[in-house]
C-alpha cells in the first residue's frame, strides 16, 4: 500500500506559463487572479526579512486568492518578489553620495 505521507504530498505546481493571449496562466493564476494579487500587494506589501519571505506575508493574498491552492499562490508571490528584485541587466551601480554613506540600492526595473 501507500503511506500516508505521500498521500499527504502537495500536488505538483502547474507550469510556469501555459496558454496565450486572454487565457494566460502563470503558476495556474489568470489575468483576474493576478489583478487581485497586485492590488494586495499594492495593500499589505511584502515583508521580507534576512531568511527571506516570512511565512506571515502569503496570508493577505491566499485569503484574497482563495480559489486557488496555496502552494500556487506562495509560487507566484516568490517569482514577483525575485523579479521586483532583480536588478536589469544594463543596470549602473547606485552614485555614492557624499558624507551620507551608500545610496540606495536599486530594488529592480518597472519599466518592463
Amino acid at each position: 500500500g501507500t503511506s500516508g505521507a505521500a498521500a499527504a504530498a502537495p500536488a505538483p505546481l502547474p507550469p510556469l506559463m501555459a496558454g496565450s493571449n486572454d487565457e494566460l496562466l502563470i503558476y495556474g493564476l489568470n489575468a483576474a487572479d493576478r489583478r487581485s494579487f497586485l492590488i494586495t500587494l499594492m495593500r499589505y506589501g511584502v515583508q521580507t526579512g534576512q531568511t527571506g519571505v516570512q511565512p506571515a506575508t502569503y496570508e493577505p493574498f491566499i485569503k484574497k486568492l482563495a480559489t486557488r491552492p496555496p502552494q500556487h499562490i506562495i509560487a507566484y508571490c516568490n517569482l514577483v518578489i525575485n523579479l521586483m528584485a532583480e536588478p536589469p541587466a544594463d543596470a549602473q551601480p547606485p552614485p555614492q553620495q557624499q558624507g551620507s554613506g551608500p545610496a540606495p540600492v536599486n530594488a529592480g526595473n518597472f519599466s518592463n
